[in-house]
């Protein structure tokens, strides 16, 4: 879809059309509820925050100005599933600067070796919130600020989160590819 065709999507759905506002749950709705199954983890849960989240675009779509609009709508999704978690109590935020200052570079060398299967399965092996915090900075690719501003903790906190789950991610399939050979 060009600019201009969603420029007026999103015209149509700041006037309340209910047409507009069908075509953009049609856009985004797979995305939108991929992202919210790797934060839930349960497709009941994930279903329930995305239909959440779309209500709450629909209901703030007159404070979207011109720029990301999928951006926009991930950050609103990302943040419904956060409450969600908060209130089933899934995930609990704490301050951790254990490892501050270490080297954030853990990187596995030729990692398409392994499936998109044992990459998510290593990611199951992650607490609520080193996944949590991972996917936000790795998958989504907000900044450490953001998360930082998003959770409500200190930026050495969500270094510290990545650095151990990089850890625990680099170590699964390590010890995966040794029990393979």
């Amino acid at each position: 879809m060009q600019d201009k065709e969603i420029e007026n999507i999103i015209l149509l759905c700041k006037q309340g059309n209910q047409d507009a506002k069908r075509v953009l749950f049609e856009m985004f709705s797979p995305k939108m509820l991929a992202l919210c199954n790797r934060y839930l983890n349960n497709m009941q849960d994930a279903q329930d925050a995305m239909i959440d989240g779309f209500i709450a675009v629909y209901d703030n779509i007159d404070g979207f100005v011109h720029r990301n609009l999928q951006g926009w709508i991930n950050r609103i999704m990302i943040n419904t599933c956060l409450e969600m978690m908060r209130k089933q109590k899934k995930i609990l935020l704490q301050e951790d600067n254990s490892f501050a200052d270490a080297d954030n570079d853990i990187e596995i060398d030729n990692p398409e070796r392994f499936s998109k299967n044992d990459v998510f399965n290593a990611l199951q092996t992650l607490t609520p919130n080193e996944k949590t915090i991972f996917n936000m900075a790795v998958v989504d690719e907000l900044s450490h600020d953001e998360i930082s501003q998003i959770l409500n903790l200190k930026k050495t906190t969500i270094k510290t989160t990545i650095y151990k789950a990089k850890i625990k991610l680099r170590n699964y399939l390590l010890q995966l590819e040794k029990d393979r050979i």
